[in-house]
């Protein structure tokens, strides 16, 4: 089963920025409302049987940390402006927070034989894909007006490992463990 692990990131401001995406165009496809996260670590494919030393690694990587709380603080698009395939909102305050349960999660999983990422880890919260560039104007346009805007915060009470299953109306994420944080 296709899986990663992650942290909620649903919140008001959000979704209603998911829905204003909607309007921009066909070649833009909108997270829907309860897919919002904040992925720590994509695992692909992986046999069931391996779920149990993955919530192992998961509880390792959160023992002694407590629950915090995260702010969401503008948007912006990835790879690049002129290159957009990813629209998504930034993570501020608390961010050092997340790349830590990131680096720990990363050390646990490499035990089991998941590599570690190639890329630098960026707490992020994907609002749309990008399909086609037919509406890099309109995106654009949308990142300036929501370039700066405070979006909210989130508390951080646990971590999920997610199943991802692929449908033609897009991803649907299913919690297959959670595992808490210890609450302030």
């Amino acid at each position: 089963m296709r899986c990663f692990i992650a942290v909620n990131a649903n919140s008001d401001k959000l979704v209603s920025l998911t829905e204003e995406l909607k309007n921009i165009d066909r070649g833009v496809k909108p997270v829907s409302h309860g897919n919002l996260h904040i992925t720590l670590k994509f695992l692909g494919e992986i046999p069931e049987e391996q779920i149990k030393n993955i919530k192992t690694a998961m509880e390792e990587s959160v023992k002694s940390l407590k629950s915090f709380t995260y702010s969401i603080k503008g948007t912006g698009t990835l790879p690049s402006k002129s290159y957009i395939r990813v629209i998504y909102a930034d993570v501020t305050d608390g961010k050092e927070k997340l790349i830590e349960i990131h680096s720990r999660l990363e050390n646990e999983l490499v035990k089991l034989g998941f590599e570690k990422d190639k890329r630098i880890f960026t707490p992020h919260i994907t609002l749309a894909r990008v399909k086609s560039s037919g509406a890099r104007k309109h995106i654009l346009n949308f990142i300036e007006k929501h370039g700066k805007e405070e979006l909210g915060r989130i508390k951080v009470t646990k971590i999920s490992l997610m199943k991802s299953t692929l449908k033609p109306s897009g991803p649907v994420y299913q919690p297959i463990e959670e595992i808490e944080l210890e609450n302030l």
